[in-house]
């Protein structure tokens, strides 16, 4: 049965919302953390990206004591210790509808989902334009059509999303995808905004251009090939 959390879209100051869990994973860790914020504690492996004030995006192995964390109501708290224990324990993950972040323990902590269906580990780059890309998508693309359909589901597919390249046909499958030389695939999800426009690639050169402007977008294929939305009918 579906069951819903509390996440995070964006900036710490942006959307709130509960969210329905789509998907659970679960792998096997060697090597398990403890970060201790008061009474709390997290445990968690080292690759898994928390969000530091003043910092964005960083792997549990890269936190140090004193590090700002953000929680929920956008208050930072400060780790006050953190232990590595090697040992085999079964770690879970879990992907949610529409975001990519969500907040963890009784304090809130905002952290992201880096592992979407095994996809591997993304880079704290690759993370950090995901939360870009999300906000802005949030500001200055989708109202416009949230006024059409105001339940339609969004995101990214291929390697934009996963940061590898996906096409086994290339050399170069597989490995990390050229920052200097990419597309992002967005989808919406409507079967009123479907019927409305097709299933054909739709340039937004306006919101291209607004890409264009941010750190982080500058290796964007030009025009369509940068960036394009296809609309896909619902899968409920």
């Amino acid at each position: 049965m579906p069951f819903k959390v509390s996440l995070l879209w964006g900036l710490p100051s942006a959307k709130v919302a509960y969210k329905e869990v789509v998907g659970l994973f679960q792998k096997q860790a060697d090597e398990i953390y403890y970060v201790h914020i008061g009474d709390e504690i997290i445990e968690v492996t080292g690759e898994h990206p928390f969000w530091l004030d003043g910092k964005g995006w960083t792997f549990v192995k890269d936190l140090k004591v004193g590090d700002l964390l953000v929680s929920s109501d956008g208050s930072k708290l400060a780790i006050d210790k953190i232990e590595k224990e090697s040992r085999e324990a079964t770690v879970y993950n879990f992907e949610v509808e529409d975001f990519n972040s969500y907040f963890v323990s009784n304090l809130g902590i905002w952290v992201h989902n880096c592992e979407v269906n095994g996809a591997g580990k993304l880079s704290p780059i690759m993370i950090e334009l995901h939360t870009k890309l999300d906000d802005l998508a949030e500001k200055h693309l989708l109202p416009q059509f949230r006024e059409i359909d105001p339940n339609l589901k969004s995101g990214y597919t291929g390697s934009f999303k996963t940061g590898t390249v996906g096409n086994p046909s290339k050399p170069t499958y597989g490995q990390p995808i050229n920052m200097n030389k990419y597309d992002i695939d967005y989808f919406i999800e409507s079967d009123i905004l479907y019927e409305k426009f097709g299933n054909s690639l739709k340039a937004n050169p306006v919101f291209r251009k607004i890409l264009s402007e941010i750190p982080g977008f500058e290796g964007l294929k030009p025009n369509k090939e940068g960036f394009s939305i296809k609309f896909k009918p619902s899968s409920n």
